[in-house]
C-alpha cells in the first residue's frame, strides 16, 4: 500500500517537493539461515510466517532564481522493517546461546509421535528462537542524499561547466535474521568538475 504525493511550487524560484507513506506486508517471506550438518555450518531457506515494513520517502529539488545555474536537492527515507512473526529452529549453539531459547523443541525422530515437538523420544534437542521484533536484513532505518550542482556557461562554444557536490548517508544495516552481524553507518561524500554538450560529457 502506498500514498503519495508529487508538487511543483515557485518559490523565488523553482521547487519540486514529492513525498510518499507506504506500508508492506509479507506472508511466509523466504529467509536464509543457517543449520549444522555433520558439525558443519550449512545454510537454509525458511518461511518467516510474517513481516512488515513501514517506510516515507521524501525528494526536494530547488533551483533559486537567485543564482542561476545552481540546483539544490535532498532525498530522506525511513524504514521500520520488523518480522511480526518467526520461529526460527537451530542446533548451532552460538546462535542459541546469543539470542537465547524461547523453547526447546525435538525434531528428527521418524516414530508415531514425530509431530509431537514436546516429546524428547521425538529426536534431537533443538533450540527454538523467536526473531518477532527483529529488523529486517539490510533494511536501514535513516537513509539521506544532499546535493549541490552549478552549471555554467565555459569559454568553449556549446559546452557549459559544472561543478556538483553529493553526500549520502546510510544508517546501520543487519547482515542476518538474528541481529548480530552488521554494516556501520557511513557517510560518502562525492565531488564532480568537468564540462558539458549536448553530445558528451568530460
Amino acid at each position: 500500500w502506498e500514498l503519495g504525493t508529487k508538487t511543483s511550487w515557485a518559490a523565488a524560484g523553482y521547487l519540486q517537493l514529492n513525498g510518499s507513506a507506504f506500508f508492506q506486508d509479507y506472508s511466509d517471506k523466504q529467509v536464509t539461515t543457517q543449520i549444522l550438518i555433520n558439525d558443519a555450518l550449512a545454510p537454509r531457506v525458511t518461511n518467516a510466517s510474517s513481516a512488515e515494513v513501514w517506510g516515507l520517502e521524501l525528494d526536494l529539488v530547488w533551483q533559486p532564481e537567485v543564482i542561476d545555474g545552481l540546483t539544490l536537492g535532498a532525498s530522506y527515507t525511513w524504514l521500520d522493517a520488523t518480522y511480526q512473526e518467526f520461529l526460527d529452529d537451530t542446533t548451532v549453539l552460538p546462535r542459541a546461546a546469543a539470542s537465547g531459547c524461547s523453547q526447546i523443541v525435538y525434531k528428527g525422530g521418524q516414530g508415531p509421535d514425530k509431530d509431537d515437538l514436546t516429546d524428547p523420544a521425538n529426536g534431537a534437542p533443538t533450540c527454538r528462537i523467536d526473531q518477532g521484533g527483529k529488523q529486517l536484513e539490510r533494511t536501514p532505518e535513516h537513509s539521506f542524499v544532499g546535493t549541490v550542482n552549478y552549471e555554467r556557461p565555459s569559454p568553449i562554444d556549446d559546452t557549459d561547466w559544472f561543478i556538483g557536490l553529493n553526500a549520502a548517508y546510510q544508517d546501520k544495516r543487519y547482515i542476518d535474521v538474528d541481529n548480530f552481524t552488521y554494516f556501520d553507518e557511513f557517510w560518502l561524500l562525492n565531488l564532480q568538475l568537468g564540462l558539458t554538450s549536448e553530445k558528451w560529457e568530460m
